[in-house]
């Protein structure tokens, strides 16, 4: 049990350090939106990146510059110029994006149009039928749904994800570690 709980509090450790690097990406501060609900409207223009963390996070205009999103659930039906990341539980993407995409959660929802690659690291990672993508599909997923009318142009490749659990660990103490200064 002691084992279990020191390798979750690594991984949210390591969360918090990635979302706190994230600070470096936008260059006004209004680039920074924290909160419970964090939400871009819809005839908004959010000017150079945008770092947006909280429980919802929801990109309803639009993001110049790219995009970096932590959060429980994650919904980006705008338009990301730039480089989207994205760190959550619940992921879903059904906007345009101009540059690479990656996402990292337990449930990824592929819907809109991607220019470049797409890359995935999920429990569950499902492809629309509306979802358009111009680059390559990277995934590591234990469940993928692509369903018919989805266009992928480039392959299909899916990763392998090996990691001992003596690695897990050793990096769960170091991001226990980093977070000690913060403190």
């Amino acid at each position: 049990m002691e084992k279990r709980r020191s390798i979750t509090i690594g991984f949210l450790a390591v969360l918090l350090t990635f979302a706190l690097c994230g600070l470096t990406y936008g260059q006004e501060p209004s680039n920074y939106r924290f909160g419970g609900n964090v939400k871009v409207a819809a005839d908004e223009t959010v000017g150079g990146g945008l770092v947006a963390a909280g429980a919802n996070v929801e990109v309803l205009g639009k993001v110049e510059g790219g995009l970096k999103a932590f959060g429980a659930n994650i919904v980006v039906p705008g338009i990301v110029q730039g480089k989207l990341k994205a760190f959550g539980a619940n992921v879903a993407l059904a906007g345009n994006y101009n540059s690479k995409v990656v996402a990292r959660a337990a449930n990824v929802t592929l819907a809109g149009t991607f220019d470049d690659d797409v890359e995935v690291w999920a429990a569950r990672v499902t492809v629309a039928s509306t979802a358009l993508i111009k680059g390559n599909l990277l995934h590591a997923a234990a469940d993928l749904n692509v369903e018919r009318g989805s266009r992928i142009m480039g392959e299909m490749v899916e990763k392998q994800v090996m990691v001992k659990e003596e690695k897990v660990e050793k990096w769960g103490r170091r991001g226990l570690l980093a977070l000690f200064p913060l403190g």
